[in-house]
């Protein structure tokens, strides 16, 4: 797989990215805080006495990986290269590492903080296939053809020209390739009922096989966290997670956003 240099672009939505890093400034060395992304209830993964703390933000993660297995994903994914653009602190990948296996799994993120972090945090030298890189996810640094599947989660709504990040992950996955996407979106925003009704014109070289308005699964598990993470988050600098997951829930119950999942397969 071939790399060349790629400095990260500046023109991604800079609002929501300062509001990403004003978060993360004071808790970027926190390595209990491995996960920003929503949760999915109820919970459909085997997990850990560990991984119970973020039951939810894993469920969703496997709940994407099980709905591409059911629209012809292989579930044998030993044999898979896997590119997840938009890692973040890195949990989610290292869950599908640990649980799936898959042969190589590259953590790519915009923000060299979170590269460190989950190189840190996340790869020992028992880790196998599993690392963390810096990069742009509309100009990526890898050669055509190059993933089995690539994962994009409450990322793209930073992304400043969604169709080019739309042609990358085109260009880079293996025909055949699968594209597991969730993210937020605006109920009026046309992409949204695209989605919905499968309609593949905005995924270039890509066929939508599976789209799930998953509002009401992200809605109680923010309600069911909310509460929990006050006793598994106890302290002051920890109380922000329960926060956040009160606030989330007021906006989907509202219909001020709503959480769409879709699985989409490059042309063979």
């Amino acid at each position: 797989m071939a790399l060349t240099p790629v400095n990260p672009v500046d023109k991604h939505n800079n609002e929501i990215i300062q509001n990403y890093d004003a978060i993360l400034r004071d808790m970027k060395d926190q390595s209990w805080f491995i996960f920003m992304n929503h949760g999915y209830a109820p919970c459909n993964a085997q997990l850990s006495e560990d991984e119970q703390k973020w039951q939810h933000q894993i469920s969703l993660y496997n709940n994407l990986v099980l709905q591409a297995q059911k629209v012809g994903m292989s579930q044998q994914m030993q044999q898979m290269s896997i590119l997840e653009i938009g890692s973040g602190r890195g949990g989610g990948l290292a869950f599908i590492n640990r649980h799936y296996q898959p042969k190589q799994a590259i953590g790519l993120d915009l923000n060299i903080n979170q590269v460190n972090f989950c190189n840190k945090t996340h790869v020992t030298p028992q880790t196998q296939g599993l690392s963390y890189q810096q990069g742009d996810s509309c100009a990526l640094a890898f050669a055509n053809q190059s993933f089995d599947a690539i994962l994009n989660v409450e990322s793209s709504h930073c992304y400043s020209n969604i169709y080019r990040f739309y042609h990358e992950v085109s260009r880079t996955l293996k025909p055949g390739g699968f594209f597991l996407y969730t993210d937020v979106f605006h109920p009026d925003d046309p992409l949204y009922l695209q989605f919905l009704a499968l309609n593949s014109n905005e995924l270039p070289g890509m066929e939508i096989l599976y789209a799930f308005d998953m509002t009401d699964n992200v809605v109680e598990a923010c309600a069911i966290d909310k509460v929990t993470f006050k006793s598994l988050f106890p302290d002051e600098k920890h109380a922000f997670i329960s926060e956040l997951s009160a606030e989330k829930e007021a906006l989907y119950r509202t219909g001020k956003l709503k959480y769409l999942s879709v699985i989409a397969r490059k042309a063979s």
